[in-house]
C-alpha cells in the first residue's frame, strides 16, 4: 500500500542517516512468499549485501550493528507514535 511504501521510505533515511550507508530505494513487490497476504503495514529491511566486501565488514561490525538497530527501532516508534 502507499502507507506501507511511505513508512519504508521514511526507515531507508533513518537508516542512511544513522549509518552512512548508500541509499538505494524501496521495492515494492506483492511475490513474497509469507507477507503477500499481509494486510497490515509490512516493511523487510535489508541491511547489506555479504557479497560486498564493504557491506559485510560493516555488518560484522557492532557499533554498524547497533546503529542499525537504532535507526530501524526509531523508526518503527516513530510509525507507532504517529510521527
Amino acid at each position: 500500500s502507499d502507507i506501507d511504501y511511505n513508512e519504508a521510505v521514511k526507515l531507508l533515511d533513518y537508516i542512511c542517516n544513522a549509518t552512512g550507508a548508500k541509499k538505494r530505494y524501496v521495492h515494492r513487490s506483492d511475490s513474497y512468499t509469507g507477507i503477500n497476504w499481509c494486510k497490515e503495514i509490512c516493511i523487510i529491511v535489508e541491511c547489506g549485501f555479504l557479497s560486498n566486501r564493504d557491506d559485510l565488514l560493516n555488518l560484522k561490525n557492532e557499533e554498524y550493528q547497533m546503529k542499525l538497530a537504532f535507526a530501524i527501532s526509531s523508526g518503527l516508534n516513530n510509525y507507532m507514535n504517529g510521527s
